[in-house]
Parts: C-alpha cells; sequence; structure tokens
C-alpha cells in the first residue's frame, strides 16, 4: 500500500494539506514576529523555530499535489482519449517500405518534395504534421 493509498483510506483529501501549507506559512510569520519580541537570548532559538516551520509549506503542498493526482481517475490525466480513433489514425499512417530497402542496400533515395507552402515532405509516404502548416517558410530547406 501506498502512503497515497493509505491517506485516501483514511479520508484526507489533497486540500487538507495545501490548508496545512498555507497554516504553516502564517505560522512562522507568527513566530517570526513574536521571536522578535523576546529578550536577546532566547531570539536565536525562536528564530530558528520560525525558520524551521517554514520550510513546512513546501512538503505539505507536494503531498497535497501527489493526493490530488492518487484522487484524478485516469481521463482526467490524460484527458479524454478516443482509443478507437487513435487507432484508426494509425493504421491510416502508410510506410514506404521500398525507402527503407532501398536506404538499408545503399542505393540513393529519391529527393524530399516541396509544397507550395514551402514545407518540406520526406519521401517518407507519412503525411505531414497538422502544425508544419504554422511553421515560417525560413525554416525550411529548399523555400
Amino acid at each position: 500500500m501506498t502512503a497515497s493509498q493509505a491517506l485516501q483510506k483514511a479520508r484526507v483529501r489533497s486540500t487538507h494539506f495545501y490548508a496545512a501549507s498555507l497554516g504553516s506559512i502564517g505560522l512562522c510569520i507568527g513566530m517570526w514576529i513574536r521571536a522578535k519580541t523576546v529578550d536577546q537570548d532566547e531570539r536565536g532559538n525562536a528564530e530558528r523555530r520560525a525558520l524551521f516551520v517554514g520550510l513546512w509549506p513546501p512538503m505539505f503542498w507536494l503531498m497535497g499535489d501527489s493526493l490530488k493526482n492518487a484522487e484524478l481517475v485516469p481521463e482526467q490525466l490524460l484527458g479524454r482519449v478516443d482509443e478507437g480513433a487513435a487507432l484508426d489514425e494509425l493504421s491510416a499512417v502508410k510506410i514506404n517500405y521500398d525507402l527503407v530497402r532501398a536506404a538499408q542496400q545503399g542505393q540513393p533515395l529519391p529527393a524530399p518534395t516541396v509544397r507550395p507552402d514551402g514545407v518540406v515532405l520526406a519521401p517518407s509516404g507519412i503525411r505531414p504534421h497538422p502544425l508544419e502548416r504554422l511553421a515560417r517558410r525560413s525554416l525550411h530547406a529548399g523555400s
């Protein structure tokens, strides 16, 4: 059993850790201000205690983040993925294996083609990425 599973079983939520993080910031500030009111002999210890409490907020915040990620279902972590559509898109990709064989045998490969918008297409048979249309012409060789 992981720590986040044990905390979930104990019904501790991520918001509890976020609140503890913010509370420890307030406690640190309060202890620091209080340290200024004590006499000089005890001031060093009071300031060290305030600094020690000041180390707690990042720990509590990260524990809350870890617990929040454990509370999320996989669809919320990865976004909604239509596996059928993803597999259809993947199966639609055609790879020209003649080019692979030609490269393995040391034969010359065909030259890349340049589209009218300046995007250079490798002779792989794979369609270009949709964001390539946003690239400037100066980024592509042959344009």
